[in-house]
């Protein structure tokens, strides 16, 4: 029993730092691209607005483990063929 709760620790440690990490790698794809995305937008290379893009991002991530997270803690039951 004990095996299966330190299993159970490593496998929410390695959960929880790929999310961060999957935060982190959005943002550094985002930054070299602002100026890019703005344009593509219609935003002003000059105007704060294009800094709004992290803000969505950063809205889009929280709010999509809001919505996400309690479908997945649904109690499913799936026949398997296995």
């Amino acid at each position: 029993m004990q095996k299966k709760e330190k299993q159970s620790k490593l496998e929410f440690i390695a959960l929880m730092a790929s999310l961060m990490s999957l935060v982190a790698l959005s943002i550094d794809a985002l930054l070299p691209a602002i100026k890019q995305i703005g344009n593509s937008i219609n935003i002003q290379q000059d105007s704060t607005d294009s800094q709004l893009l992290i803000t969505m991002i950063f809205l889009g991530l929280g709010f999509g483990q809001l919505i996400s997270g309690p479908i997945s803690d649904r109690s499913i039951n799936f026949r398997s063929n296995f």
